[in-house]
């Protein structure tokens, strides 16, 4: 066994199983019964699962709406913002879509639990942000009650998926492929900029406020929206830093990559609002997110590439 990878247990195959003796063949079943057992405890409820389903359906409904429709969307929204905000949390919504179908498809909980702490505290965080600033909210507007129910949603997964990890202890660390320095040292600076930013939107939004890095003025609301996105991203980064293997941060990528992409994408759709002639503090806004990308990539690409080796290693 290779030292670079955590040690797996593998399950008989059911033609060994009946092939085998009859002492064996009871040494087998027991042995299938007890890795049954054991998965049933590494992973939250079916319930848990299904939620996460219905989660995945209304952050893809919304946030299509609202990215394909943003000039719409920002008309009908549930506070006053701009088409390029409408698009910007449009694309959020369908990056945490993508995220919530990872999440729900991988299911083990030691390979998920970072992600799916973003997605909960992406709606916890959002909505103490609804109703901090509850005189501004616009309950008439088209998208106002979609947009509460999705929150409402994720708050309910929340609090079920807490309340199951306390009972049943699913175990954290996922093994995999070692996890290096260099991305060690990425996640952990990932961690610190992003809380920076987090703290300086929340916190310090004078310049938001004017437009000096975004391409239009944010009210409060906005954010208080952006900020604790910001603040998700970075604390769920923080919850896997412990990990001694890749499998938590890989499953984790596998779901933030298209995020990212979608930002992007959306950011690209409104450069020409950017005027970076006359605002050139502005492509930090771009720039910071394709850095992130890249690394993202990079990070993949090595261990696609690290795993392929260590398998042709392994059958050799």
């Amino acid at each position: 066994m290779s030292r670079a990878t955590a040690p797996a247990i593998r399950l008989q195959p059911l033609p060994v199983i009946l092939s085998a003796t009859p002492r064996n063949k009871g040494i087998a079943m027991a042995q299938t019964t007890e890795m049954m057992v054991h998965q049933a405890q590494v992973s939250l409820s079916p319930a848990s699962r299904w939620l996460t389903r219905v989660m995945t359906a209304g952050y893809l409904l919304l946030g299509l709406v609202m990215f394909v429709f943003p000039a719409w969307s920002a008309q009908h929204f549930p506070w006053h913002v701009s088409s390029f905000v409408a698009i910007t949390l449009g694309s959020y919504l369908l990056g945490n879509a993508w995220i919530a179908a990872v999440a729900q498809h991988t299911w083990t909980f030691a390979a998920v639990y970072s992600s799916l702490l973003y997605l909960w505290l992406f709606g916890v965080l959002e909505t103490a942000v609804v109703l901090i600033h509850h005189d501004k909210l616009i309950t008439g507007a088209v998208l106002t009650i979609p947009y509460l129910i999705v929150l409402g949603l994720t708050v309910i997964a929340a609090v079920l998926g807490l309340a199951e990890w306390a009972r049943r202890r699913p175990p954290l660390h996922s093994g995999g492929i070692a996890m290096p320095g260099l991305v060690r040292g990425l996640q952990i600076s990932f961690v610190i900029v992003v809380g920076f930013i987090a703290a300086v939107v929340l916190y310090g939004p004078a310049s938001a406020h004017d437009a000096r890095y975004f391409p239009v003025p944010l009210t409060s609301f906005t954010l208080g929206a952006l900020g604790v996105f910001y603040l998700s991203l970075s604390l769920s980064v923080l919850a896997m830093l412990t990990q001694p293997g890749m499998a938590t941060l890989v499953t984790y990528l596998r779901g933030t990559i298209v995020l990212l992409v979608v930002i992007v994408i959306a950011t690209l759709l409104y450069v020409g609002t950017f005027h970076f002639g006359a605002h050139p503090r502005r492509i930090v806004y771009l720039g910071t997110y394709l850095v992130v990308l890249v690394g993202t990539l990079a990070i993949m690409v090595w261990h696609r590439d690290r795993s392929s080796r260590l398998r042709l290693e392994a059958a050799r």
